[in-house]
C-alpha cells in the first residue's frame, strides 16, 4: 500500500531482463475494468476472491522466472502468504508510515485505491497506521524484508561490492 512495490519491481525487472506481472493490472486487464469499479460491483470479499485466483493462476501458468508485484492486502487473505512463501521468494518493502501517507494522499492515488477514496488527511493517516499495524504479521513472513529508509545506503553498499 504506497510502498513503490509496482515502481520496484519495473526496475528489478529492467535490471534483469525478465517479465515483471503486477497484480492489479492484471485483474484489471482481464476484468476489462479498473480496481475501483471491482470493488463497487463485487465488494472486498469479491475483489480479494480475484486476487486469490489471480495468484493462484500466475503461479501454474507462469513458467520463466517472474517478478509479481502484489496488491498490500493480497498476502493478509486466506493462505496467499503461505502460497507465496512456497512458491517464489518474497520480499517486503518496509516503507516509512510518514510517506505511504504523503503518497496516498495525492488526488490521482485516491482516486485509484477504493478503500482510501473518501478519506480526509485525519482519516487516512489513522487508516495507513491501522492498515500496516495489522499486515505486518503477514509482511513478516516474506523471506527478506527491504527497509526503505536505509535504501541509499545500501545502494552505495551495493555500489562498492559489485566494483571489487
Amino acid at each position: 500500500m504506497g510502498c513503490g512495490k509496482s515502481k520496484i519491481a519495473k526496475q528489478l525487472s529492467n535490471y534483469f531482463g525478465i517479465e515483471y506481472i503486477d497484480t492489479d493490472s492484471y485483474i484489471e486487464e482481464k476484468q476489462r475494468t479498473s480496481i475501483s469499479e471491482i470493488w463497487n460491483t463485487q465488494g472486498e470479499i469479491g475483489f480479494r476472491e480475484l486476487e486469490k485466483q489471480t495468484l493462484e493462476t500466475l503461479i501454474t501458468t507462469v513458467q520463466k522466472p517472474t517478478i509479481i508485484a502484489c496488491g498490500g492486502g493480497l498476502p493478509c487473505y486466506g493462505q496467499n502468504m503461505q502460497l507465496l512463501l512456497h512458491t517464489g521468494i518474497s520480499f517486503y518493502i518496509k516503507q516509512n508510515t510518514g510517506i505511504i501517507i504523503n503518497r496516498l494522499s495525492q488526488p490521482a492515488q485516491q482516486l485509484k485505491r477504493p478503500l482510501i477514496k473518501n478519506l480526509t488527511t485525519t482519516q487516512l493517516e489513522k487508516y495507513v497506521t491501522l492498515q500496516i499495524l495489522q499486515r505486518e504479521a503477514f509482511y513478516t513472513q516474506a523471506n527478506y524484508t527491504i527497509d526503505t529508509q536505509h535504501l541509499q545506503k545500501m545502494k552505495t553498499q551495493l555500489s562498492i561490492i559489485l566494483s571489487l
